[in-house]
């Protein structure tokens, strides 16, 4: 009897966690297909801020998750949209880290950032970032970017 509990169980176990494994796959795809929607063109953080540097040129951090469903309406609804593609093209160094790489662990605990999505901009001669307020409208968006980074 006891062990018919244990493989009933054990079984119930298996079935949730590739329930689980098969919805973060699924989240991932999502996420990879809105963040290819962007067209933007990401830089390592660390070269991001050495172009800054070089440039003059503010850097924007998109700190993000593939499987984030809030990462991935900000990108369809915001960061796809070309009259914000066309502008951070121009006037920023773009930088996407992915929360779960080496690189996102260091910037989080750094710049005490503790949730996703969230956009940083770094200004040359400044040495704290400020923060973009998340919307999902290109409007507002396009609006705090001008704001914020003095352009």
């Amino acid at each position: 009897m006891k062990n018919k509990s244990i493989i009933k169980y054990a079984g119930l176990a298996i079935i949730l966690y590739l329930l689980y494994l098969g919805n973060v796959e699924v989240q991932t795809y999502f996420g990879e297909k809105a963040l290819e929607s962007t067209g933007l063109h990401s830089t390592l953080f660390k070269d991001a801020m050495a172009q800054s540097t070089a440039t003059g040129k503010p850097v924007l951090v998109e700190l993000s998750a593939i499987w984030c469903p809030s990462c991935r309406k900000l990108d369809k609804k915001v960061l796809s949209d070309k009259r914000v593609t066309d502008l951070i093209s121009k006037q920023f160094i773009f930088s996407r880290l992915e929360y779960e790489s080496e690189e996102a662990e260091q910037f989080m605990e750094r710049y005490q950032v503790s949730g996703f999505p969230t956009l940083l901009i770094f200004q040359p001669k400044k040495s704290t970032p400020e923060q973009v307020q998340l919307t999902f409208e290109p409007e507002p968006f396009i609006k705090q970017l001008h704001e914020v980074a003095g352009i």
